[in-house]
């Protein structure tokens, strides 16, 4: 009769936490869902083993906290991060926080039972062993807790890092920013819980007699077999739920930024260019090309899911008259050369950029880590290297991208910040922190127009309104996100041209979006890939490279791919070397590229494949 209670009892859980899960998360696959009905099933199961193994228990206090502990586990990081995101992503699913909880259970439960009935006069240290064990999580869930309570949002790397990185002097100050009545609460009360929850550990009776030892021997078996399950390898459910997931990313992200910067100390000492406008230099030796009084600027302006099809600069209609003020005027006064056909090598950020910023492209067998970056060929020259970021310091969609940004000189990240929204306007300011003596190259990595649309601007910027069909204003945001964009580019521009002696600022999107229709992880359109492309150059510029200006201008209306940009921005610096040939720099003459050879979808599709594109337009 007991094992069809605890068989009844796995079949009421599994019920629950599906529930729980499913209510919990959001954009769910079919395919996801089925998966998790087989590891919460198994779970479940797993969860009353240790009481059928023990077979007839008397349920105390200390089992109550050991469940509490449990459910704290499963559901503060999933109830949080479905609080806080559910608004700003498609895709919710934190799977792993609901099983290891239920393991959790299942471990504890066993271990507390099976020491025990090993250790009968032992309560007091099994007790106080347990409640060791047990404080640790309950911090951890109220770290969760406050942190959301405090900035409103659930932890992510940008939170995790910065705490982890926080000095003691720093921790004073944030302790010191609350009045001291909060302070001396929060510690009284934390104290009173440690105090409560060791008393009640101790509290209680054992739940197991007279176990024989097959039982006790069971039970200690089922232990170390689940936690082993629990803890073993990187694909454990431990590593891969909740905050353990995020620290052990970020450990990762340490680990990879180590190696990578030792891999771009060798390849620069093994990199060979030639350039007319600089003379090749060590790096960090300053000025290239003799001491100047002003050094030169160049700068480098990424964008984030810019579709050049909603630009009034690139594909003039009504409806997006206003979207790009500033570029449209430059191009009218021959200052900025567009590019129609430029397109995105993939719709998602991390293996454009990957490709974009080094000489990995789809023409080539490169890999990440053995190509050169950008930055490298920029010290290589003797320039110093600025990166200013208004993206995630860390992250999935951000990691290739960090690993090169922290290879500059210095890199600034505006979204460091808890707990504030950051817009794109405050980059410019960043301009005033770099050496106006040496040679430099500055790299914005804005968040443009990333979904959701209308939190890349201020609410006094709005300048389209919805119409038609646009019944819940993704469009219009779109298009205010996008001239937001352009007054950006503008003042990045007029703050360099007239303190920094800039000679030519690119400015390219990683990809582009679809704000018309429902947001998919899949690639569902060429309307993805239609990024915009301007180069704006200086007088000065134009003045000493004619033939550099020329020929960019001559390949304006080519095919281009964005994994070419690092083959662009070698061709503004005139450099001759291996890493960038010319026959995929559209700003040579040599540019060989058209429809049928400009790959996309990294090598699975042509330009030639969008519908929207024509060999005679590109002529």
């Amino acid at each position: 009769m007991v094992y069809i209670v605890y068989l009844l009892a796995s079949v009421a859980i599994f019920g629950l936490v599906t529930f729980l899960y499913r209510i919990l998360s959001k954009g769910l696959s079919r395919s996801a869902k089925g998966q998790q009905l087989t590891r919460f099933g198994i779970a479940s199961l797993l969860t009353v083993l240790p009481f059928a193994i023990a077979g007839e228990v008397r349920w105390n206090l200390n089992l109550t906290m050991i469940a509490g502990v449990s459910v704290m586990w499963m559901l503060i990081f999933p109830f949080l991060d479905y609080v806080a995101n559910r608004r700003k992503t498609t895709e919710i699913d934190n799977r792993m926080d609901f099983a290891f909880g239920l393991y959790l259970f299942g471990l504890l439960a066993g271990g507390y039972m099976s020491l025990s009935a090993i250790f009968p006069h032992w309560n007091a240290l099994i007790g106080s062993s347990l409640a060791a064990v047990e404080m640790p999580l309950i911090v951890l869930a109220a770290f969760q807790v406050s942190y959301f309570a405090v900035y409103h949002a659930s932890v992510d790397h940008d939170g995790l890092k910065l705490v982890l990185d926080t000095d003691a002097n720093e921790v004073l100050e944030f302790i010191r920013s609350f009045p001291r009545w909060v302070v001396i609460s929060i510690l009284i009360g934390f104290i009173v819980l440690l105090m409560v929850w060791f008393y009640w550990n101790l509290l209680d009776s054992v739940p197991v007699v007279n176990l024989n030892w097959s039982r006790k021997l069971g039970l200690v078996v089922y232990c170390a077999g689940i936690g082993w399950m629990m803890f073993h390898g990187p694909r454990s459910p431990f590593r891969r739920s909740g905050l353990p997931r995020l620290y052990f990313e970020d450990q990762e992200h340490a680990r990879e930024c180590a190696g990578y910067a030792a891999a771009c100390r060798k390849r620069r000492e093994s990199l060979e260019i030639e350039s007319s406008i600089f003379n090749p230099v060590g790096e960090g030796s300053g000025m290239a090309g003799g001491a100047m009084m002003q050094g030169r600027t160049y700068i480098l302006v990424i964008g984030e899911s810019a579709s050049r099809d909603y630009m009034e600069s690139f594909t003039w209609r009504p409806s997006d008259e206003g979207t790009t003020p500033w570029l449209s005027r430059m191009a009218r006064g021959s200052k900025a050369v567009l590019f129609p056909h430029a397109y995105s090598c993939h719709f998602q950020t991390v293996p454009t950029l990957t490709r974009a910023l080094t000489e990995m492209n789809q023409y080539n067998s490169k890999n990440f880590v053995e190509s050169v970056s950008i930055v490298d060929v920029a010290k290589k020259l003797g320039m110093k290297v600025y990166w200013f970021s208004n993206q995630g310091h860390i992250g999935a969609n951000d990691t290739p991208v960090t690993l090169i940004a922290e290879t500059a000189d210095r890199a600034s990240w505006t979204s460091q910040t808890l707990n504030r929204r950051s817009y794109d306007g405050e980059l410019p300011r960043f301009l005033e922190e770099v050496d106006p003596v040496a040679d430099k190259l500055v790299v914005f990595h804005l968040i443009g127009s990333h979904f959701t649309y209308s939190n890349r601007y201020p609410a006094s910027e709005e300048y389209f309104k919805p119409q038609g069909d646009d019944s819940d204003g993704y469009v219009a945001a779109y298009r205010n996100s996008l001239r937001y964009t352009d007054s950006v580019l503008g003042d990045i521009y007029d703050s360099a041209s007239s303190k920094l002696n800039l000679q030519w600022m690119v400015y390219c999107s990683d990809h582009a979006d679809l704000p018309d229709r429902r947001r998919s992880p899949v690639f569902d359109g060429f309307g993805k890939l239609r990024i915009p492309l301007a180069v704006v150059l200086s007088d000065d510029y134009v003045m000493k490279h004619p033939d550099v200006a020329s020929a960019m201008s001559k390949n304006s209306n080519r095919p281009f791919s964005n994994d070419l940009l690092f083959d662009l921005l070698c061709g503004l610096w005139d450099v001759r070397s291996g890493v960038a040939p010319q026959s995929l720099n559209i700003a040579s003459c040599l540019y060989s590229l058209d429809g049928a050879s400009t790959k996309v979808l990294l090598g699975d599709a042509e330009v030639a494949d969008d519908p929207n594109f024509t060999s005679e337009s590109s002529e």
